[in-house]
């Protein structure tokens, strides 16, 4: 339909230019070029319909994408006009758009150990609920060297009395105290360091615009746009990324035909999103070392001194000695002064 359409207006135009007074070579040329457009429009628009068609019986994986700042307003573009999910008679979900900011701080050892083993362990602050709602604070442990959704989660609950060491831990004080045991347990198949010399390892800060694909007042999927910076590893960066993503733990209540429509709906945008951004490097997943390999992209001198620890001892002996005669410096330098001062004075 879309094709003829295009015609029919072509013919208008044919037509218009017939009356004009041209030459035969003019006439000839314009019509080219005229069909050329037309071919090349109605090419695009197969070549859509078919990575569209391909999603009919595809199941979708969560997709990430790493964005430049020159794409950040024709991103904005495309999510305002493809992630929206309207309802129709075949289907009740419905989209539901807005803004939250997002802090997530990343623990490990001091040898990477959770890190290197394809694992992540991670406390979430939602900034946007309130404080007595559950989904405010979380705690994560994935296993990725296994599936992505091999994840186990803790409650956070904050104690006013210290009972133990683990009630002083950055992390360990935030799990309720039942749960301890158990991610202990975890840890323990990870390294055999004592889990109270995990330390805070990454820390990112997101603001981010969110498109919930909600049934019945249940999130299935999202959308996000994240305005991201790692703020504790010593230099200043902004990044941004594009989420698109299932909520797996939601998708064992979704009717056969209704998982089918969301799968579906993520393929095509996923889709549309490769053609019109295909610079656009996509990934499988998107967490603690894709953050940390962005980190250290950014400063890479850090994992050199982690990997030579003898070397940021004897630069910080030297800088500190360096301060130390510095300081001496100027003391002396200003009692000298003053000693000298006060002969003038005398005399």
């Amino acid at each position: 339909m879309l094709l003829v359409l295009r015609l029919l207006h072509t013919t208008r135009i044919y037509r218009l230019y017939r009356v004009i007074t041209l030459s035969s070579t003019l006439r000839a040329f314009c019509l080219s070029f005229i069909l050329v457009i037309i071919t090349i429009s109605a090419g695009a628009a197969s070549v859509e319909d078919l990575h569209l068609n391909s999603c009919e019986n595809q199941d979708f994986e969560n997709t990430y994408y790493m964005l430049g700042s020159d794409d950040i307003s024709a991103v904005t573009d495309f999510l305002t006009k493809h992630a929206i999910l309207a309802p129709d008679a075949d289907n009740d979900f419905k989209s539901y758009s807005g803004n939250r900011e997002i802090s997530t701080t990343y623990y490990d050892y001091d040898n990477l150990e959770i890190l290197n083993k394809g694992k992540e362990l991670k406390h979430i602050l939602d900034k946007n609920l309130a404080k007595y709602r559950k989904e405010r604070e979380q705690i994560i442990y994935s296993n990725f060297s296994v599936s992505p959704k091999d994840i186990k989660s803790f409650e956070v609950k904050h104690y006013n009395k210290t009972h133990s060491p683990f009630d002083k831990h950055p992390l360990f004080s935030l799990v309720k105290r039942k749960e301890r045991p158990a991610l202990i347990h975890l840890l323990s198949d990870v390294s055999q360091n004592s889990a109270i010399s995990i330390s805070e390892s990454l820390k990112v800060n997101s603001v981010e615009n969110v498109n919930f694909i909600m049934l019945y007042d249940n999130q299935h999927a999202v959308i996000t746009l994240s305005h991201f910076t790692i703020s504790n590893f010593g230099i200043a960066n902004t990044s941004f990324l594009l989420k698109i993503e299932l909520l797996n733990n939601k998708q064992g209540i979704l009717l056969p035909k209704e998982k089918r429509k969301l799968h579906t709906f993520l393929c095509s945008i996923d889709n549309r999103f490769r053609l019109h951004f295909p610079h656009v490097k996509p990934f499988l997943k998107f967490s603690y070392s894709e953050y940390y390999n962005l980190a250290i992209s950014l400063l890479p001198s850090r994992a050199f001194f982690r990997d030579h620890p003898i070397l940021f001892s004897l630069g910080q002996i030297i800088c500190l000695t360096l301060i130390g005669f510095l300081f001496i410096y100027l003391i002396l330098g200003r009692y000298s002064k003053r000693a000298n001062y006060r002969k003038i004075t005398k005399q």
